[in-house]
């Protein structure tokens, strides 16, 4: 066995999934329903990613919106605000 494929570790079946997703502003309403544990809140920071939306300047990234096993939102929460004031579809990547 190389030394390579000793470092490769076979992927669980609960592994991590990970794909892109058009997040309509509904979408976005329900997503921070499940929104029970997260971080304080911070009105100016959505209002900002709201505002980058309406400019153009939102790009699809690595940095989404995670979606928890027990089906509560464990991060995205400005993210998902933001879509919701934009009133827009936005492609998010959602794990």
């Amino acid at each position: 066995m190389t030394a390579q494929q000793a470092q490769r570790k076979p992927v669980a079946e609960n592994a991590m999934k990970m794909v892109s997703e058009t997040i309509t502003p509904e979408r976005a309403r329900t997503l921070l329903q499940l929104n029970v544990v997260n971080r304080r809140f911070r009105p100016q920071w959505a209002k900002v990613l709201k505002q980058r939306m309406e400019r153009g300047e939102w790009k699809l990234t690595h940095q989404g919106i995670a979606i928890g096993s027990d089906g509560t939102l464990k991060d995205g929460q400005h993210r998902l605000l933001a879509v919701a004031m934009y009133g827009r579809p936005v492609q998010m990547t959602v794990f």
